[in-house]
């Protein structure tokens, strides 16, 4: 006869044993939804580090031919495709000196957008405008390191003998100050325009060249197309969404009996139809072939965009730059990583699936037999339990049993059968 602890035992090893069966997918469900998120608030990070055009000159742009570009621009309003939004440069090893204290520091200097040179992230104050010539922006390290405190807007710095200030502090954890030059012309040279569209119609890498050349700024050493950037990271970001919708639609059609099979495929296609211009809408200009039938358009696609990385991975990086690599790296990473996961959760899915398909009934619903014998015992030793406990253990057995000699089992398929006629 069975006792109490045995039946406990034995439902808990039963129930154990299926929840430990789903315990990796639930996981796995689990880290690919954290990878997801992360991976889709990433592009946000990714766009704001590439959100123009960003042409880089490594014998510099003068002042003079900064400002020329900027007039040959508006004389060219009608016309033109770009606006040069910013022009910025990079200095190391800058003195900066207050009252209270002194560093060295990295020092970007801006003309125009200053969130084209460097978007920062605002505790205090904010970026100094564009016709502000004695403004800057410090990081809350620099700030610290100065003044021993973030509430310095309105305070004056000594950067390079010339006095500037604060407008604003924002988050970095280098002495990084930001200063804004009005004047294009006061500027010995930049190493880099920014370049922003007007028009609206589609503009490549190539339109932003021309545009330099005509504009007197010169041919670029290296071009960046930064919203071409965000939008691969953006469609790497949804990809593992893609792959789930698309193994999902194929189970489903799979499991569908076959008599309204050809039903179901009809009604997906014609909501894929129908879906479409939507989804086609949402992807940039350059995603989407003019003929559906050019099957050479996405090998140059992925001809360009591997260019695109390589132009840029391979150029001499700027203060900007070492971030940007860093937060498309980790992009890549997470990306990675979730499609990975969509992958192994597609494959689990397949052969759970086959697993469900190949097997009888008999031994599919084995474990279900071997919880539910489980608990019969339990029940039985519960029982018995009570009965011992009220001194009637001899009287209430026999009751139980029948008289036969089979009674635990008769017990145990009585119970099964009453629960399943109940569930």
């Amino acid at each position: 006869m069975p006792d109490f602890r045995t039946g406990s035992i034995a439902f808990i090893r039963s129930t154990g044993r299926l929840a430990y069966r789903h315990l990796p997918t639930v996981i796995l469900w689990a880290v690919f939804i954290v990878l997801l998120l992360y991976s889709i608030g990433g592009v946000a990070d990714v766009g704001r580090m590439f959100h123009a055009f960003s042409l880089r000159y490594d014998n510099g742009i003068s002042g003079q031919a900064a400002l020329a570009a900027r007039q040959y621009a508006v004389d060219n309003a009608a016309d033109a495709d770009f606006w040069p939004a910013s022009f910025w440069r990079v200095d190391d090893n800058t003195s900066a000196t207050s009252e209270t204290g002194s560093a060295s520091i990295t020092c970007i200097r801006f003309s125009g957008d200053g969130a084209l040179a460097w978007d920062a992230d605002f505790v205090r104050g904010a970026m100094p405008g564009v016709t502000d010539t004695d403004g800057c922006a410090i990081s809350n390290e620099l700030a610290s390191e100065l003044f021993g405190s973030t509430d310095v807007v309105g305070m004056t710095v000594t950067i390079d003998s010339s006095d500037w200030t604060v407008r604003g502090v924002f988050n970095n954890g280098e002495d990084l100050a930001l200063l804004s030059v009005g004047d294009e012309s006061t500027a010995t040279s930049w190493q880099a325009a920014e370049l922003t569209v007007v028009s609206g119609s589609p503009v490549t890498k190539s339109d932003a060249i021309s545009f330099a050349s005509a504009s007197g700024m010169g041919r670029p050493s290296v071009a960046l197309d930064g919203g071409n950037i965000t939008e691969w990271a953006r469609i790497a970001a949804f990809l593992p969404i893609i792959i789930l919708v698309v193994f999902g639609l194929i189970s489903l059609i799979r499991f569908v009996p076959r008599g309204i099979r050809a039903v179901v495929v009809f009604a997906v296609c014609l909501a894929f139809a129908l879906f479409l211009p939507t989804l086609l809408d949402l992807l940039p200009g350059w995603a989407v072939p003019d003929m559906w039938s050019d099957f050479s358009f996405w090998s140059s696609l992925g001809t360009q965009f591997t260019t695109s990385m390589k132009e840029f991975l391979g150029m001499t990086p700027l203060y900007r730059d070492v971030e940007g690599r860093l937060i498309l790296i980790r992009q890549a990473g997470l990306c990675f990583a979730t499609v990975l996961c969509a992958a192994v959760l597609c494959v689990i899915s397949f052969h759970q699936g086959i697993g469900r398909k190949t097997q009888s009934p008999k031994e599919a619903s084995g474990q279900e037999r071997f919880t539910l014998q489980a608990l019969g015992r339990l029940l039985v030793a519960k029982g018995e339990a009570a009965v011992e406990k009220a001194g009637h253990k001899a009287e209430g057995v026999e009751a139980i049993e029948g008289g036969d000699g089979s009674s635990v089992q008769n017990v145990e398929k009585e119970g099964v059968k009453r629960w399943r006629a109940s569930h």
